[in-house]
């Protein structure tokens, strides 16, 4: 059972009013983008790029350099964009350059910045917006503004840092936080946009909890109310992290009755990216080298603030959702959809529980035996894997699944370089 985490902009960016070309080669690069097929996109984008005025150019770029995990050349390639086009483009394609932009922003930890367009977009640019989208976007908005004046969160290393790791209740995984002068397990947890902490331990810590209020969405349909804290500073080991923003949600949204368990705290990717590399292993071990190594592999991006892994699954080359907080693995709607036939064929029909912040629900899958994963040239056997018959999420309409710890713990050591953008196993 995991904390749902909170859902941040998604890149629903589309090409198709940048520049009016009727040809073949601008519309199946508009199609790869709004099926979210970042590689292949890459890929064609290259093949083309001689044809493409260069307006419509810098567009795929800064989209992949947003994909690709490298936001500050595409907070540069937008600003460029908007500072000698801005004036020639259609209302809706500088809104969507503004939403990426915004999301270029909290990667980079430069909040004032992020709250700055937020207020930009909804201001000059609200007629491009449905008021779904309009609602979801003031209330997000409400999370980057109260941070405006909070520094950027930063990683101070002084070496090799190895730490010993341990598995919790529910098999999640739990490192050692230093606070002060006590430590504490936190989850460790890439499926969190935003470290996570209980208001009674916030408190507890004596963490600066910020006066503001917005609402999360939640798989289990339900809107959940977080506010916000920040740790001027916590130790990893001999690492220090400093300006650490947690989501703060009612000690009631963290409580498991029904298994007497309780989370405290997790630490999530924003602080696992600042990190740079992450070498795990399944003797409870955890080394963070003083500097991260590049590998003729690169098979990683980040959707909002959320890994995306590519793999192979029975011969297909598809994008995963990565979330170490993930106990088993699990393939979305989208895969269900597209093989229907032989899953209901082979598969066992059945039921079972999904568990979020704010409670559990009962969710339709398939359950198939022995798939086949490849992953950073690594292959593993899952003995049995659920398929959602139903879309339980945004992600679902994007992505064919997601990675948990039944792969992963196949492997004596797992290798995260976010800053080479790689996922492999030894």
């Amino acid at each position: 059972m995991k904390l749902i985490s909170i859902g941040l902009i998604a890149l629903l960016l589309s090409c198709r009013y940048l520049v009016e070309t009727p040809t073949e080669v601008p519309a199946e690069l508009a199609q790869l983008l709004e099926a979210r097929s970042y590689f292949e996109l890459e890929k064609a984008l290259a093949h083309y790029e001689a044809g493409l005025p260069p307006e419509q150019y810098a567009y795929y770029q800064a989209t992949l350099h947003n994909f690709f995990h490298r936001p500050q050349v595409s907070i540069s390639i937008i600003g460029e964009i908007l500072a000698n086009s801005s004036a020639a483009l259609p209302d809706s394609a500088v809104a969507d350059l503004l939403k990426l932009q915004i999301d270029n922003y909290n990667k980079t930890f430069q909040y004032a910045q992020s709250a700055n367009t937020f207020q930009q977009l909804l201001t000059n640019y609200a007629s491009t917006l449905d008021s779904t989208e309009r609602a979801d976007l003031e209330n997000t908005q409400r999370l980057w503004e109260a941070l405006a004046e909070v520094p950027p969160q930063q990683v101070f290393k002084t070496g090799e840092t190895m730490l010993s790791w341990q598995r919790g209740q529910v098999n999640l995984m739990n490192v050692p936080v230093k606070i002060d002068t006590t430590e504490y397990d936190f989850i460790f947890d890439t499926g969190a946009n935003l470290s996570t902490i209980r208001e009674g331990f916030a408190r507890e810590l004596g963490l600066s909890i910020l006066e503001t209020s917005f609402q999360l969405g939640s798989s289990i349909e339900e809107d959940i109310t977080a506010s916000l804290a920040v740790a001027d500073s916590l130790y990893l080991g001999d690492i220090l992290v400093t300006n650490v923003v947690f989501l703060v949600l009612a000690d009631e949204q963290l409580s498991f009755p029904q298994i007497d368990y309780t989370i405290n705290a997790i630490l999530g990717f924003p602080v696992m990216d600042q990190l740079q590399e992450l070498r795990i292993r399944q003797d409870g071990t955890l080394t963070i080298p003083a500097q991260p190594t590049p590998r003729n592999l690169r098979n990683m991006g980040l959707d909002g603030l959320n890994p995306i892994v590519r793999l192979a699954l029975q011969g297909d080359t598809l994008l995963f959702k990565f979330d170490t907080g993930a106990v088993d693995t699990e393939l979305f709607a989208r895969y269900f959809q597209q093989h229907q036939s032989w899953i209901t064929q082979q598969g066992r029909l059945d039921t079972v529980t999904r568990g979020g912040a704010g409670g559990t629900s009962q969710t339709e899958v398939y359950i198939v035996d022995s798939l086949t994963f490849s992953v950073g040239g690594q292959q593993a056997i899952v003995p049995e894997v659920s398929i959602l018959v139903d879309s339980v999420g945004s992600f679902d309409e994007h992505y064919y699944g997601n990675i948990g710890q039944d792969l992963i713990g196949q492997f004596d050591e797992m290798i995260l370089n976010f800053d080479h953008m790689y996922l492999t196993f030894e």
